[in-house]
């Protein structure tokens, strides 16, 4: 879900006109009605929410004027007792937790996600424990603006916007700017187990996890490691599609994908493999090998002539959308995710 918050009053066609870079993008988008029937844009006195998704009426709650946002995925932990089910929490789901037990509901889920909770002109954000999605802030005197997307920042904004020579220096060695830095000055990355909590313009942050805190004298045994090893993917793997109608998986020449086909549990004919290269190359001879003999439904995607055609765009929109986090070598996941999008989410 792509997600942008700020604090001022807007509307959904302003907001897309004041981002030129991006015009064309998010009318594309608004003019497409299968996409518009799952925008949002919330507004009241504080605050403009604009975003959009498969999902809006599970990750958004409005809880008489408290707003309860998910974006990504939120489970339960399985040592408590809000755990009824491996399947997914929603925004209702995550507002009756936090109802009992205030902001130490965090202890309570798993995933990967951002949650944002909006209650007595209060915001807090909350990032899961490893933080894997980027999520980004901005920080002034008189402005508070997160999103998913640096693009997505309205136009005022983005204008005041300096490149920071020392976090250029870190992405140039790197490859990513370190820490919570971004490529620019007062842009922020949001850390792993950290809570933002933004109050009478004044911001917040402290730590409710930290990776080091899983380090620990006690080791068990290799043999045992391997056997508990392969008793968690098995279930990692199955847990995670339970709540899916129909599931794509990448085949490739590799082991990773060999791997999770064979520990999923899941019905054939709601089962698409994929995988993406040349003809003749490993990664499509293997897994259409496989697939065949176990009579998987297989679709290869060509990287070839047609690909070669559309490739600027993939690749434009793959630094767009991921604030150049990934480079033009990933166009092609861009391409064959928005194929499979008509079969899975």
């Amino acid at each position: 879900m792509i997600f942008d918050l700020f604090l001022e009053k807007t509307t959904i066609e302003n907001s897309f006109q004041s981002n030129p870079s991006i015009n064309n993008f998010l009318l594309e988008l608004y003019s497409n009605e299968k996409i518009k029937n799952s925008l949002f844009n919330y507004k009241n006195e504080m605050f403009n929410l604009f975003g959009f998704g498969r999902q809006i009426n599970d990750n958004i709650f409005d809880d008489n004027g408290n707003l309860y946002i998910i974006i990504g995925e939120v489970f339960p932990r399985l040592d408590n007792n809000f755990f009824t089910s491996y399947k997914k929490i929603n925004a209702k789901g995550l507002c009756e937790i936090y109802k009992i037990k205030g902001d130490k509901f965090i202890d309570f889920i798993k995933g990967n996600f951002q949650i944002i909770i909006i209650e007595n002109y209060e915001i807090k954000i909350f990032n899961s424990r490893y933080g894997v999605s980027p999520f980004y802030y901005y920080y002034d005197s008189q402005n508070f603006i997160c999103s998913t997307a640096i693009y997505l920042f309205p136009n005022r904004i983005r204008k005041k916007l300096k490149f920071s020579p020392s976090n250029l220096l870190e992405y140039a060695i790197f490859n990513y700017p370190l820490g919570e830095n971004t490529l620019f000055e007062n842009v922020f990355n949001l850390l792993p187990g950290e809570i933002l909590i933004y109050k009478n313009k004044k911001l917040l942050k402290r730590k409710y996890f930290d990776v080091t805190d899983l380090i620990s004298n006690e080791r068990i045994s290799k043999n045992l490691a391997i056997e508990k090893g392969v008793e968690l993917f098995n279930k990692v793997v199955n847990n995670l599609t339970l709540d899916k109608e129909r599931l794509a998986v990448s085949l490739t020449g590799g082991f990773d994908g060999r791997a999770i086909l064979s520990a999923l549990k899941f019905p054939k004919d709601n089962l698409l493999l994929y995988s993406f290269g040349i003809r003749g190359s490993l990664n499509i001879k293997i897994p259409i090998r496989i697939s065949s003999e176990l009579g998987y439904k297989f679709n290869p995607y060509y990287l070839e002539n047609e690909y070669s055609k559309v490739y600027p765009d993939y690749a434009v929109n793959t630094c767009l959308l991921t604030d150049c986090l990934a480079t033009v070598q990933r166009a092609n996941y861009l391409y064959v995710f928005e194929d499979l999008s008509s079969f899975s989410d």
